[in-house]
């Protein structure tokens, strides 16, 4: 072969090994987008948390790095010579250092360190000390269809030196006067951690304040409730009503088949004075009842509601001619008027029989009585319900409205 086509020969191989370092030195990660656009795959930077020190004075400096991860290939660096064990900073002296949790983000990796540095020695006075660039080493690293990786060849990557001036004086470099607060990964990870104690703790606080608080209230209750009598809460009408209704029927069921007794009088005439105490709107005479005590002489147990477990002894002392006075003077009653007048009679009767002698009335008008106040009875159930009571009443005021503004 002549000297020429050697030549020749030797230059092509240098091209084709110059193009293919190029290629892997820019790293071929796309990102994707509507046009494509080439990225470093590795880039790197450094903060020294002063500009300038004095001799023997600790200070920090952390190294970042963003790597290119993406499902097309990753820059897959060797961090051995970032390890706080063997990186090399003379003339500065490491003391301590540590890695930082890695932060994965869209297409990126993000790895951080932390060192702590000084500067011994007497030929440094005055002086702008650099602190060594350092070199890092990656590969290119790309899936194969085989589902293996393929490492492309090494390439170095050369952080830049990084000038500090000693005793105060700030270097020839720097940008500016003021040093530059270091925030680190480790401590946004540190801030996390502090914050989620603390919400815990707080939520542990809370949950003692709001117990002690009930304790305080219910005891306070308690004392308040010991130093007072106890007071009887007024039932429903309508409860009361229903009451009625039920010990009518009760003694209807009693007294079907037998002659009437003074007790079966004194329970009738006793439910018939609540239920036209309900239907003129009278107050009812009512104490606190246990669930084993026994009503007396004209008292009647009532519930005070469907769900409540709480009862009263109530009793009424409305008579015939009370209940045609207060009607008289109440035209707006819960029932109409030839009901209020059957119950008026119905009570007529059996206050006739408890009060006169034995032998009168006959049995057969106490029935016939017994009827006449349960049917009334039954419907002043529904009709002693507020919001019917309160309907009736708004009507017969516009009506009487009605009536004196027709006169005029």
């Amino acid at each position: 072969m002549t000297r020429l086509a050697r030549r020749g020969a030797a230059l092509g191989a240098l091209l084709a090994v110059a193009g293919w370092y190029g290629a892997e030195v820019r790293g071929a990660v796309q990102q994707a987008g509507p046009a494509l656009e080439a990225v470093s795959a590795l880039r790197c930077w450094r903060r020294v948390d002063r500009g300038a020190v004095r001799i023997g004075e600790r200070f920090g400096m952390t190294v970042t790095c963003r790597a290119v991860e993406t499902e097309t290939g990753r820059a897959a660096p060797d961090t051995v010579g970032l390890e706080p064990e063997s990186i090399d900073l003379l003339p500065f002296e490491v003391l301590s250092g540590e890695r930082f949790a890695d932060v994965t983000g869209p297409g990126y990796r993000f790895l951080q360190y932390h060192y702590v540095l000084r500067l011994l020695g007497e030929d440094y006075f005055g002086r702008d000390v650099f602190i060594p660039p350092l070199e890092l080493n990656y590969r290119i690293e790309r899936p194969s269809g085989s589902g293996t990786v393929l490492p492309g060849r090494e390439v170095t990557y050369v952080l830049p030196a990084e000038p500090v001036r000693v005793l105060s004086l700030v270097p020839d470099t720097a940008a500016d006067i003021r040093g530059i607060p270091l925030g680190t990964l480790g401590d946004a990870q540190a801030r996390l951690a502090r914050a989620d104690l603390l919400l815990l703790a707080a939520a542990g606080f809370g949950l003692v304040a709001a117990g002690v608080l009930v304790i305080g209230i219910r005891r306070a209750h308690q004392v308040r409730s010991a130093d007072r009598a106890p007071t009887v809460r007024a039932v429903a009408a309508a409860a009361v009503a229903g009451a009625a209704a039920h010990e009518l029927a009760a003694i209807r069921r009693a007294n079907a088949a037998a002659d009437w007794s003074s007790q079966g009088i004194e329970r009738g005439l006793a439910a018939l004075r609540l239920a036209a105490a309900v239907a003129v709107d009278q107050a009812v005479a009512e104490r606190a009842a246990g669930p084993d005590a026994a009503p007396k002489s004209g008292e009647l147990r009532v519930r005070a509601g469907w769900l409540s477990a709480r009862s009263v002894m109530a009793s009424s002392a409305v008579t015939p001619a009370l209940l045609a006075a207060v009607s008289a003077a109440r035209p707006a009653a819960a029932i109409s008027e030839s009901d209020l007048d059957r119950l008026r009679n119905a009570l007529a009767v059996f206050s006739a029989a408890r009060y006169a002698r034995a032998g009168e009335p006959l049995p057969g008008t106490l029935t016939l009585a017994l009827e006449e106040g349960l049917e009334v009875t039954r419907q002043l159930r529904f009709r002693a319900l507020a919001p019917i009571r309160w309907t009736g009443r708004a009507a017969a005021s516009l009506r009487n409205w009605w009536q004196r503004r027709w006169v005029r």
